[in-house]
């Protein structure tokens, strides 16, 4: 039952008993009045009417004996006025209701007056004819008794009108004390129901309404840990209890989520901000690898050019052995000494073209070990983007249900809000690290085609450069038998300028390879460099994210889960 029909049924209940109190008092101060009217008009009449017929008695008695006495007319005219007048007061009075004893008085009242009017008309007639004596006797034995049987009569209506009207005073009497008595009955249980009616709405009503609010205060406070509310009743404070619970439950819910929430991405922070810093670290080894690469491409270089240069004068020296064989035997042994040179610095050239090699493969494995944890990075911040949504999307719902609780729920429209705000700050933070992620892998893929493409030239400068070395190999067994085979000089230094043509072209395209592999090393460098620029704006970022979650978890701490 609502509360508006239990209050409704409660004053109706009133108002019914009240419309039963006055209907009884009406009944009764009616009842009351009939027995007062009765008392005061009928019974009041009677006893005037019959205190009229006394006197008129009284008076008809006396002018009749005053007619005897004086004999003259006032006398006789007066007698007939007061029998007139008893004659009116006989018949007001019989025309009242009367009991049966009434009637009993009443005959004998007439009885007595039809002889008394008999003998005083007898008396009148012999004493106008002289005869006193009979007209004394006549009233003596005759109108003085029936006058005197009609007073008696006439006061024991009298008498037996105060009797009733006694009687009836009791009646009233007792009808009053009826209606006090049950007016009073009626009163008490009309006392009884309110003082009822009042514990039943403090129990349903107002007992449960206290309970709400003192729940609410506790909520106010961030307490969530208090039991559900019991209400057994289904009025509307049974569904505002049921209501506060579910209320209570999702807000519950909702801290504990965010909570967690909170926990995972302060785990997934800590695990990016790792990621970032082994990516950083790896970048700095790779930019330290390329900065040994790109030295020693300009090592290459210079030795290339000096190879170069020597092949040159290797080329002079043949030219002139073509032109004076007698000073080769001199030249052959300073090109000896300039051929084991030449072999040294391939040599040199060799190792450090396969130190380069080297590098450029370590520089290939760490781009593409940084390409792998730009994609982990890129997942973390999708982990990081959906936990963002979800918290928005709680904020959202928290928002609603504050909205539903009204006044009570204005604090926790607050902490809504500004959950959703750190919600759409983590997400903003989380974009910006896809677009820096996005960043990297573009530049990783430029830088990986670099690489992969001195990688392919730095191939081809060793297989020149053993080339290379095979040659000078030729150049220093040619030399050798150049002291034993002069016969062979001109076919020797032929085949000595054809190879130093060659050696001079390998020499040249080395130096061309290294000094693209040396701009490739510097482009990789800056490459990296930009890379590290990048990863330290991420860790800026996740810095940021970090400090969000913190104040995210503080405000979840506000509540006692």
């Amino acid at each position: 039952m609502s509360i508006q029909k239990k209050i409704s049924l409660g004053f109706i209940t009133m108002i019914v008993m009240l419309l039963v109190i006055l209907v009884f008092n009406y009944n009764r101060l009616s009842a009351v009045e009939d027995a007062f009217d009765e008392v005061t008009k009928d019974r009041f009449e009677k006893i005037q009417l019959a205190n009229d017929i006394q006197f008129n008695l009284a008076a008809q008695g006396l002018y009749l004996r005053s007619y005897l006495i004086e004999g003259n007319d006032t006398e006789k005219r007066n007698l007939q006025i007061y029998q007139q007048k008893l004659n009116q007061s006989l018949t007001d009075l019989n025309s009242k209701e009367m009991s049966e004893k009434m009637h009993s008085y009443m005959s004998d009242i007439k009885s007595n007056k039809d002889k008394f009017d008999n003998s005083a008309d007898l008396v009148i007639s012999e004493y106008e004819k002289g005869n006193k004596d009979v007209a004394y006797k006549e009233l003596k034995e005759v109108g003085s008794v029936a006058n005197g049987k009609i007073l008696e009569s006439a006061i024991e209506i009298m008498d037996f009108q105060k009797k009733e009207l006694d009687e009836a005073n009791v009646g009233v009497h007792k009808v009053a004390e009826q209606a006090m008595r049950l007016a009073s009955i009626i009163s008490l249980l009309s006392i009884i129901l309110a003082i009822f009616f009042i514990i039943f709405i403090k129990k349903t009503v107002a007992n449960p309404l206290m309970a709400i609010v003192k729940g609410s205060n506790l909520i106010a406070t961030g307490d969530l840990t208090h039991s559900d509310f019991e209400v057994k009743t289904k009025d509307e404070v049974g569904q505002l209890a049921v209501s506060f619970n579910q209320m209570k439950r999702y807000l519950k819910e909702l801290i504990t989520s965010i909570s967690d929430n909170t926990s995972q991405l302060s785990a997934a922070i800590e695990e990016l901000s790792a990621s970032t810093t082994e990516v950083s670290q790896s970048a700095e080894g790779v930019s330290n690898s390329v900065e040994k690469t790109s030295k020693g491409s300009v090592d290459s270089v210079e030795i290339a050019k000096d190879s170069a240069i020597a092949m040159q004068e290797t080329a002079i020296g043949v030219g002139r052995i073509a032109e004076a064989s007698q000073l080769l035997f001199d030249h052959a042994v300073d090109t000896t000494k300039i051929a084991s040179d030449g072999t040294k610095i391939l040599e040199v050239a060799k190792q450090q073209m396969h130190v380069i090699s080297n590098s450029t493969n370590e520089t290939n494995e760490l781009i593409q070990k940084l390409t792998t944890q730009t994609l982990e990075i890129q997942k973390m911040t999708k982990v990081i983007t959906d936990i963002t949504d979800q918290t928005n999307l709680l904020a959202l719902n928290a928002a609603i249900e504050a909205a539903r609780a009204g006044e009570h729920g204005k604090g926790f429209a607050v902490v809504a809000e500004e959950v959703r705000k750190l919600a759409e700050g983590s997400k903003g933070s989380a974009s910006q690290i896809v677009h820096l992620t996005q960043t990297i892998q573009n530049d990783t893929k430029t830088v990986a085609a670099s690489v992969e493409e001195g990688l392919k030239n730095v191939s081809q400068g060793v297989y020149v450069i053993d080339n290379a070395s095979e040659s000078f190999g030729h150049i220093v067994n040619s030399v050798s038998q150049m002291t034993t085979q002069l016969e062979d000089i001109t076919a020797t230094s032929e085949q000595l300028s054809a190879g130093t043509e060659e050696v001079t072209a390998s020499v040249e395209e080395i130096a061309s390879n290294a000094e693209i592999a040396a701009t490739q090393s510097t482009n990789i460098a800056s490459a990296i460099e930009e890379q590290n620029a990048t990863l330290q704006e991420i860790n800026s970022v996740v810095q940021e994210l970090s400090q969000q979650a913190v104040a995210l978890q503080t405000l979840t701490q506000r509540f006692k889960v």
